[in-house]
């Protein structure tokens, strides 16, 4: 009967943020119900409107982070570990968990995900379970990051490659 009951406090709250809490205009709201919510989150970060968030007990969000307006963040499974001093653009996505298209019974596969201190994600970027982005790195605008991304590196494209290393 426990295990009913955490599920279905669980679910209220996502609901009550991705419905609600999350379109209101006052980012003060939204992040005193953040700070309840998430597994860490730091006061002075900051998570746009109409942000979705589908188990925020699987969140880290650190210091000075900037998290624009509509991103995705899917910590269904497994953790979303998001470092200082980072920013993500409008309409990103963090994907832990998904299906494993080689697999006869489409078997769930997932994994963390981990973006370290000082990264910069453009808009419309998806990154996939199971991958770590170093620090200092940035992802270009409409990247699908499917591999893990090298520090101090710009990466871009579908799937997302390295473009150069920063000097």
């Amino acid at each position: 009967m426990k295990i009913y009951i955490k599920s279905f406090l669980g679910s209220l709250i996502a609901y009550l943020f991705n419905y609600h809490i999350s379109n209101i205009k006052l980012s003060s709201i939204r992040s005193f119900f953040l700070k309840l919510w998430l597994l860490e989150f730091k006061s002075n970060a900051f998570v746009g409107e109409g942000v979705f968030i589908l188990n925020g007990r699987k969140l880290i969000i650190k210091d000075k982070t900037f998290i624009s307006e509509g991103c995705f963040l899917d910590g269904r499974k497994f953790k979303i570990e998001i470092g200082k001093n980072v920013f993500i653009g409008k309409n990103s996505s963090i994907i832990t968990l998904g299906h494993d298209l080689q697999s006869e019974d489409f078997k769930n596969k997932g994994g963390h995900v981990v973006i370290k201190d000082n990264v910069r994600i453009g808009e419309n970027v998806i990154i996939l379970a199971g991958v770590t982005i170093g620090n200092n790195a940035e992802i270009i605008s409409g990247s699908v990051v499917t591999k893990n991304v090298l520090p101090d590196s710009i990466f871009g494209g579908k799937p997302a490659l390295l473009i150069s290393i920063k000097r």
